[in-house]
């Protein structure tokens, strides 16, 4: 969930540069230095080729009360100039939601491709651009926020640096420039020793706050992938919070792309 999981998590533009270049000589104006912020974070996503994990949602009100959804998480690393990642989820559990299914085609320079899996009237209907900013599974998570972050989606500007407990990060500031986007811009700490998302702020159109997301408990995979155990959704005007812990990543596992093709989903009924 990377636009933010899973949360997150991913462009072609990465490789243009080093993880040592990005911080070493600023560039000279605030929008090429933050840019290369969010490259070197990018860059240590590239080649993992495809993965599979498991997730777990606690989904908490402003009350306490807690209720879980599990799902399995596939991701397909399709980096052009036109796409991003493919990810597949799939929830086990609870009950009534068992075989429910996500599939969502990142792009570049326009909205997500969202389709929805909906096992009780069994048939598979496509999210529109427009409503992508509504709630996944009633969870703090938006449909936009677990697709990939493209870096061609965003303006850029650094903001400065500031302490993170024992790191450094970079603050980042950046404005969607896809369409129906729910956020008018969201800010980014990047650790800049590791080149991890640490804490992502979002802020609606009225220029407000309304959530918090915190990422921690990185684990290195492939001595390269950083990937969050744990991505914590605060809602700062409903008071509710959407925990997302992932387990059991794999990497190149040989999935295909005709795994991800809508047309497919429903063979996941069977």
């Amino acid at each position: 969930m990377k636009k933010i999981l899973i949360l997150s998590l991913w462009g072609a533009l990465c490789g243009t540069f080093t993880l040592a270049q990005a911080f070493a000589a600023p560039p000279l104006n605030t929008a090429d230095r933050g840019r290369s912020a969010a490259a070197a974070w990018k860059a240590t996503d590239l080649g993992f080729h495809d993965s599979m994990s498991n997730m777990k949602i606690d989904l908490i009100d402003k009350s306490g009360q807690t209720s879980v959804r599990s799902l399995h998480m596939k991701v397909l690393e399709k980096p052009t100039a036109e796409t991003g990642d493919q990810i597949l989820m799939r929830f086990v559990a609870p009950r009534n939601v068992k075989g429910t299914s996500v599939l969502i085609h990142s792009k570049v320079g326009t909205s997500d491709d969202v389709w929805l899996l909906l096992p009780a009237l069994r048939r598979t209907k496509r999210i529109a651009a427009a409503d992508k900013s509504g709630s996944f599974a009633g969870s703090e998570f938006s449909y936009e926020d677990i697709g990939s972050m493209e870096l061609a989606n965003y303006k850029y500007e650094w903001l400065g640096e500031e302490a993170c407990d024992q790191l450094t990060c970079a603050i980042v500031k950046q404005t969607p420039l896809y369409p129906y986007s729910g956020y008018n811009f969201i800010i980014v700490r990047y650790d800049t020793s590791q080149f991890r998302q640490m804490k992502i702020e979002f802020f609606d159109r009225k220029d407000q706050l309304v959530k918090t997301l915190q990422l921690g408990g990185y684990q290195k995979y492939k001595n390269k992938h950083w990937r969050a155990e744990t991505m914590s959704m605060s809602n700062h005007i409903t008071g509710k919070k959407s925990i997302l812990k992932m387990t059991d990543y794999k990497f190149g596992i040989g999935l295909l792309a005709r795994e991800f093709r809508p047309r497919q989903l429903k063979e996941l009924l069977d």
